[in-house]
């Protein structure tokens, strides 16, 4: 739309999506990342990004109405890999709103049920450049200038970060200490990397080489870490960095 180009938005709101009909929450899923991903380049800096849900369907703690997390859209999931902060919560108080009137139970132009439905308030967050550590020497200047490099411009602080857990084998000349470890994700990462636990070892007898597994837990209350983040995190920054670092053969 030519009028919308170049304008930014203080508030996005969309009422109760749904690509209408049963049984799509596949698509539906679909319809909330192209929400997010379409809200980006529309809202200002702080502006803030409104998404109201039936009951049950986003899959958050709040509800009332608790679904299996796989029959649920995931709202949660899909925002932060959008890059997006949920920061408030609540009910929909339809009774404030005595006019409003919402139609397209099974697409058609008939009311559904709003009881106990959610309001969800995102806000985007930071977009940090996270870069692997390319040696030992760097580690010194990447430590100093953690602070700055890993802070939340926005004080954006999150409601339900994420957690996610991923495991890294790789093959190492020596077995490389959990403090060694940490000290490499706390570089490049910072507080995204809440613990790095070693969890298996092997050496081979014809080789001399070691094998090393590690469990590695993300999650940020400052910015937005969903699954498909995380796993880029995990292998394509912290796995590479300790490819960097102490020349290990990531498995």
């Amino acid at each position: 739309n030519p009028f919308l180009r170049g304008q930014a938005f203080t508030k996005v709101v969309f009422m109760f999506p749904h690509v209408g009909g049963k049984m799509k929450i596949h698509l539906n899923r679909e319809l909330l990342q192209g929400i997010f991903e379409s809200s980006q380049h529309v809202l200002d800096t702080e502006g803030i990004l409104i998404i109201t849900l039936c009951a049950g369907q986003g899959g958050t703690p709040y509800e009332t109405k608790i679904r299996r997390s796989d029959d649920t859209w995931k709202i949660l999931e899909i925002s932060q890999d959008c890059g997006f902060c949920l920061v408030d919560i609540g009910h929909f108080p339809a009774k404030q709103f005595p006019e409003y009137s919402q139609v397209g139970y099974r697409s058609l132009q008939k009311g559904f049920n709003i009881q106990d439905s959610i309001v969800h308030v995102f806000q985007k967050g930071d977009d940090l450049p996270y870069k692997p550590i390319q040696d030992l020497e760097t580690i010194g200047g990447y430590l100093s200038t953690k602070e700055n490099k890993h802070k939340n411009e926005k004080n954006c602080r999150q409601l339900y970060p994420l957690t996610h857990q991923h495991h890294l084998s790789f093959w190492c000349d020596n077995q490389i200490s959990e403090t060694e470890l940490q000290k490499i994700g706390e570089a490049c990462l910072g507080e995204v990397i809440q613990q790095i636990q070693t969890i298996d070892r092997y050496k081979d007898p014809c080789s001399g080489r070691t094998s090393q597994t590690i469990s590695v837990v993300y999650q940020s209350l400052d910015h937005p870490v969903g699954p498909k983040r995380s796993y880029h995190l995990h292998y394509h920054i912290f796995g590479q960095s300790l490819a960097n670092v102490f020349n290990v053969k990531l498995r």
